[in-house]
């Protein structure tokens, strides 16, 4: 996974300074350089970045203003301001930046930031699952997934009040497969089960929407077993 970087800088040896930085730790990183803060917010309407690098002290607008246009808009990129001055600081936290840097910007911030926003993205992809939903690609957030069931050679995805029909013939399998969430488990031929959204089991689990998951017969006790562990992961987490 490449990282999309935007660098909004209107000074040359700025940007070619942190450019330099990022490669350093991130050479694969595909880095968007912009020289004015209408120029970003322009192509962030049509490109999302992982991260964004934000000079306060820009020409025309300043990087502040700017911030708070792209948030307005929906912008939801991790912001890190760069400047020569910290009067800015708390401005800064009002839009929602991750960091404030003082130039010229240190090697030691560059490396932090960058481990940082990996292991959020990699977290943030582990909570989604990309299918193809009638030939057009779709995120479905699996927080939101009750079951995934199979009939009649179709995939539908179940919700809290609504289903998702694939039109996919994908196995099962290949279905659990997507899914890197150990709270999703297989609990029947036809069904993967969310522990999250479980009410109760006997011999089918009871879904908080009222809905009936199927277990299969000989698996009843494995898959109680799963649950309860489940539960005392969860208990144990919240302690």
């Amino acid at each position: 996974m490449n990282l999309r970087i935007a660098i909004v800088e209107d000074t040359a040896g700025d940007a070619e300074h942190l450019s330099s930085l990022i490669f350093g730790y991130e050479p694969d990183a595909r880095i968007f350089r912009f020289e004015s803060a209408e120029t970003f917010l322009n192509s962030a309407l049509l490109n999302r970045f992982d991260l964004v690098f934000m000079d306060i002290y820009l020409l025309g607008q300043n990087g502040i203003e700017a911030a708070s246009k792209f948030r307005e808009r929906g912008g939801d990129s991790t912001l890190v301001f760069t400047t020569t001055s910290p009067e800015h600081a708390l401005e800064a936290f009002r839009v929602n930046a991750a960091q404030y840097l003082i130039k010229p910007v240190q090697a030691s911030d560059i490396k932090m930031l960058l481990q940082k926003r990996r292991i959020e993205l990699e977290s943030e992809r582990r909570n989604f699952m990309q299918i193809s939903v009638k030939g057009t690609k779709i995120d479905i957030p699996l927080d939101k997934v009750f079951y995934i069931e199979v009939r009649n050679h179709n995939c539908f995805i179940h919700f809290a009040d609504n289903v998702i029909e694939t039109g996919t013939t994908m196995r099962l399998e290949d279905f659990h497969l997507l899914i890197s969430n150990p709270n999703f488990y297989r609990c029947h031929r036809s069904f993967i089960v969310n522990f999250d959204h479980v009410a109760s089991i006997d011999l089918d689990f009871t879904m908080e929407n009222g809905d009936t998951v199927y277990i299969r017969q000989s698996g009843l006790k494995q898959c109680a077993d799963a649950f309860k562990s489940y539960l005392l992961s969860k208990l144990s987490k919240e302690v």
